[in-house]
């Protein structure tokens, strides 16, 4: 009896851990982060979904919508998805679904993209109810494989580094819980064809994690700043610059939850 209601227990879903984060932009902007964090037979899921909106110029106004999925095993990254979306004004820019798996020399990269609707439907056609923007947070990994999504050998990571992680899984997240001393993390961006890794170097300063990002196409001046205080994200900045210009945004913790 005691030998099934262990099994039991250990078939049982984990309950997740959901946080919410809101805050402003440059350009009169706005942004949201909700992140879930569910442990399930050792396996950690994390789920980090932002919605940034702006208006760098008068007439447009700009919508970056960013989902992405990760597993983990003993802080040790498993596989990864994406789903990145760009309007402006309502119309669709650009959106991508990519999705990284474990394969024979690393994370094996398959894609799902297109520029108009008619040409994503002949192509997924079974994938194609997630094209709306309206779709977007909802749950897609399991229609992705009978899309069927185009094999990217261009995007994949060669032998990732066990320290490995992602952008949104370190801000959100893996941030929290940096032992003192850290002074530099890994950092892939799935989806990049080129200077795809990146480490970013880190400093400590009282409840203050400064994060200094060190990538091609950002200027010197571009960092973060996550305030983590007993293991708990408060507050993240992240001020970006390039060559056309840069931004700041601020997110502040409104709460987390166990549902």
């Amino acid at each position: 009896m005691k030998r099934w209601l262990l099994l039991a227990l250990l078939a049982a879903p984990a309950r997740a851990e959901i946080c919410t984060y809101e805050g402003e932009t440059d350009y009169r902007g706005h942004a949201t982060v909700r992140t879930e964090a569910t442990t399930t037979a050792g396996v950690l899921t994390l789920r980090v979904t932002g919605r940034l909106t702006a208006s760098p110029w008068r007439l447009w106004d700009v919508e970056y919508l960013g989902d992405e999925i990760t597993t983990w095993r003993d802080g040790v990254l498993l596989s990864i998805a994406t789903n990145g979306r760009y309007l402006v004004n309502g119309e669709i820019s650009r959106q991508q679904w990519d999705v990284f798996r474990p394969g024979v020399t690393g994370l094996e990269a398959s894609r799902a993209q297109a520029k108009r609707l008619r040409d994503f439907r002949v192509r997924y056609p079974s994938f194609a109810m997630h094209w709306p923007p309206s779709t977007f947070g909802r749950d897609w990994l399991p229609q992705f494989a009978a899309a069927p999504p185009e094999r990217r050998v261009d995007l994949d990571l060669p032998h990732p580094s066990p320290a490995l992680r992602t952008p949104l899984a370190l801000a959100f997240y893996w941030v929290r819980f940096l032992p003192p001393g850290t002074a530099s993390v890994p950092v892939f961006l799935p989806g990049f064809k080129h200077d795809a890794l990146v480490t970013e170097a880190l400093s400590h300063d009282n409840d203050t994690w400064h994060m200094k990002l060190r990538h091609p196409a950002l200027g010197q001046e571009s960092a973060a700043a996550a305030v983590v205080e007993s293991g708990t994200l408060r507050r993240l900045t992240i001020e970006a610059h390039e060559t056309l210009g840069g931004g700041i945004a601020t997110t502040t913790l409104t709460g987390c939850s166990l549902p």
